[in-house]
């Protein structure tokens, strides 16, 4: 390619990768109905999973899903390849989701899912435990082994996976509430330190802590956040409620954390 920006293949900025994998719960997992399983197997383990979303496959995102497949000409089945991946994906339907977890999380997912073979995966992983394809049956059926799941290898793929199945430009975002909540960390504990002791202890009791921020307060921030004590006075009858709210949060930092279960 000459001329215009030159492609970085950075299809989404500003997220965290490291932290963030892709999930695909192939056809085949979709056909015989254990996509929530798989799921609720990959949550059980410690990852929050998120933005599951249900897609027909298109031939051009199975082809970028295997692309490394597709550019190994000392594969033997490369000639038919395209076709293999044609026929298991392109009109099929596929589950997508998005897995949190701490830095290193590709590697913790591939071992939750286990070996490529359904027939080699230990028991315990998710294709030891409900696979019943094998490479062997597969290659003599002229075709792609059905292991279920796939997941992004590191933190690249889990962008350019991002891109694929969910759509460049789209941004991450937490948005089921039930699930999701707000930790402010006032600005005593900003003060004393305490930030990462209080979200440290947060995240042992299970959450899963994201998108932490630093804000220096406005004073309307803090008369939102204390409407009832505003609203209701005679919870503090001796106090000016307002004066004592700008005192302690107008113009002061605090910092603020997204939690998930």
């Amino acid at each position: 390619m000459s001329g215009g920006k030159p492609m970085s293949g950075a299809v989404v900025e500003g997220v965290d990768f490291d932290r963030w994998a892709v999930i695909l719960c192939k056809p085949d997992a979709v056909t015989r109905g254990l996509t929530s399983r798989i799921l609720e197997m990959i949550s059980s383990a410690g990852f929050t999973v998120t933005d599951r979303m249900d897609v027909i496959a298109q031939p051009w995102q199975a082809h970028v899903a295997y692309r490394d497949m597709l550019a190994d000409t000392e594969r033997r089945e490369m000639r038919d390849l395209p076709a293999y991946i044609d026929a298991a994906y392109a009109g099929k339907p596929v589950t997508l989701a998005l897995a949190h977890g701490a830095p290193g999380i590709h590697a913790r997912l591939r071992q939750l899912i286990g070996h490529t073979d359904p027939t080699r995966a230990v028991p315990g992983t998710i294709r030891g435990d409900l696979g019943d394809d094998s490479l062997a049956v597969a290659r003599g059926e002229n075709r792609l082994v059905r292991n279920l799941v796939h997941t992004s290898d590191d933190p690249e793929g889990a962008r350019r996976e991002y891109g694929t199945w969910y759509g460049p430009g789209r941004r991450l975002q937490i948005s089921d509430f039930d699930r999701c909540s707000v930790v402010l960390c006032k600005p005593d504990a900003v003060a004393r330190g305490l930030v990462d002791s209080v979200l440290d202890r947060i995240a042992a009791a299970g959450a899963t802590i994201a998108n932490r921020i630093d804000v220096t307060v406005q004073p309307w921030q803090a008369h939102v956040h204390y409407w009832d004590l505003l609203v209701d006075a005679d919870w503090f009858p001796d106090r000016d409620i307002p004066a004592c709210l700008d005192d302690a949060y107008a113009g002061q930092m605090v910092q603020l954390a997204p939690h998930m279960p």
